[in-house]
């Protein structure tokens, strides 16, 4: 199963179980709300990096893909038609396992690919990409005013897709750090260890 025997962490795993674990990771958290590996911080680049949390959506291993959902209107659309570069972060603090995850997005609005995600949306998700103001807009109160009726939303609708191109782990243990980075090679993956 691993490089070296049982692994006390996943990040001992030969390169593709290692890949197939991460994804089987990400693909569970999308029904479990405390999940670790749901709400990564996306980095992007504007005028300055930027980082906010998303909510994983979707997640596929090949190609090894992670969903999120965003208003259209966002800074972090804008950065990511101007720079589709980006990272994705996750700690789990349990197993005190680090996650980087490099890639490419690609943004999908009021075509077939978002339509097939806000359809199942509930109600009060899609309700919220009808707000009247666009994120980031100064209002009077904590509230902004939103229409009652789901389908408002849609025009407002984006899915962000981020094919993974390169991934980093790092194992902290009080018997020292482990790294290791992922890269795919043709169909592979390969691993290579890096000092923590």
């Amino acid at each position: 199963m691993s490089e070296y025997g049982e692994p006390s962490s996943p990040i001992h795993l030969a390169p593709k179980e290692l890949v197939g674990w991460l994804a089987s990771q990400w693909r569970d958290s999308v029904s479990i709300p405390d999940s670790p590996y749901r709400l990564p911080m996306l980095v992007t680049m504007g005028t300055r990096p930027e980082a906010r949390t998303v909510v994983l959506r979707k997640a596929q291993e090949n190609p090894l893909e992670i969903h999120f959902h965003t208003d259209l209107r966002s800074a972090k659309v804008a950065q990511l038609r101007a720079s589709p570069g980006c990272l994705l972060a996750w700690y789990d603090p349990q197993t005190r396992l680090q996650l980087q995850a490099w890639g490419h997005a690609r943004l999908h609005a009021g075509d077939t690919t978002a339509r097939r995600e806000w359809d199942p949306l509930p109600a009060h998700n899609g309700r919220q990409y009808g707000q009247v103001p666009p994120p980031g807009t100064p209002i009077s109160g904590p509230v902004a005013p939103a229409s009652p009726e789901k389908e408002s939303g849609w025009t407002n609708f984006c899915v962000g897709i981020v094919r993974i191109s390169q991934i980093e782990l790092l194992q902290l243990s009080r018997e020292g750090n482990i790294r290791c980075r992922l890269e795919p090679t043709n169909s592979a993956w390969t691993k290579s260890w890096i000092a923590p």
